[in-house]
């Protein structure tokens, strides 16, 4: 089961990922302060993750977007996917990518510093078929309980920034072992993870961690037998909370491809 608390459920945090998904490199860094300092190399982690999908994905019939937020990555996976679900525990953030799918274009606000703010909008682009794309709450530990989700089998499957946000990560992964309800041989997952593991969210007894990256993708190999790993990258990206203040993470990603 996903941990819900108030980090992922706030008119802050919507407006914040809403910048990090859809906001230009211009809306997310300080124009001014871009002038006198050099901001940390980074890409951006969806059209990274969008293109491993859309590069090892044998077919392109049905995608999942496990911990979709809002939504952005589920949008451009369905240029190329014939049908894409979205999921995520957080109303909110459901709330805004089905607002986007249904009316196309939506305002937030830029926290910029103290009281003030930026106020900025998101318009999907008109050759997205936002007709491809479902958007629905649910657990991604627990698909069987998600509609649009329980009765589907996907070519490619996208976790990203998810597992470490589950109070049961290897059951998470285990719908994918255990059976091909929803997967069968040759889809693929495409895992990204800052690996953040914390106690407020997963029993320190089942963190999928180890002491260094080759450990940690060792560990997540151990859980995903019948799967071989075909690709695995660090991918270092930015996410804005205020003009002087940002998270910088190195992910973890990997993708492996059902025997």
């Amino acid at each position: 089961e996903e941990k819900k608390g108030d980090k992922y459920d706030t008119d802050e945090l919507v407006n914040q990922y809403l910048l990090f998904h859809y906001g230009s490199q211009a809306d997310q860094q300080d124009e001014v302060l871009a002038t006198r300092i050099e901001f940390p190399s980074a890409v951006n982690l969806i059209d990274r993750t969008v293109e491993l999908m859309n590069q090892f994905a044998q077919k392109k019939i049905k995608a999942l977007d496990l911990g979709c937020a809002v939504g952005r990555s589920t949008f451009e996976l369905a240029r190329t996917f014939d049908s894409v679900v979205g999921v995520d525990y957080s109303d909110d953030f459901i709330c805004a990518a089905e607002h986007l799918r249904q009316q196309q274009t939506l305002e937030y606000r830029r926290w910029d510093t103290g009281a003030h703010y930026t106020t900025l909008s998101v318009t999907i682009d008109a050759e997205i078929d936002r007709e491809r794309i479902g958007f629905v709450q649910g657990d991604g530990a627990s698909l069987a309980s998600v509609p649009m989700a329980q009765n589907e089998n996907f070519d490619a499957i996208l976790l990203s920034n998810l597992l470490c946000r589950l109070s049961a990560p290897l059951q998470c992964l285990q719908q994918f072992t255990d059976s091909d309800r929803y997967m069968k041989s040759g889809g693929i997952l495409v895992i990204s993870s800052p690996n953040t593991w914390m106690a407020q969210y997963t029993d320190p007894a089942h963190f999928l961690d180890g002491s260094d990256s080759a450990a940690t993708l060792a560990a997540l190999g151990q859980c995903l037998p019948g799967f071989e790993l075909i690709h695995e990258e660090d991918l270092p990206f930015m996410i804005r909370e205020h003009r002087r203040k940002y998270e910088f993470i190195v992910a973890q990603v990997s993708v492996w491809r059902k025997l």
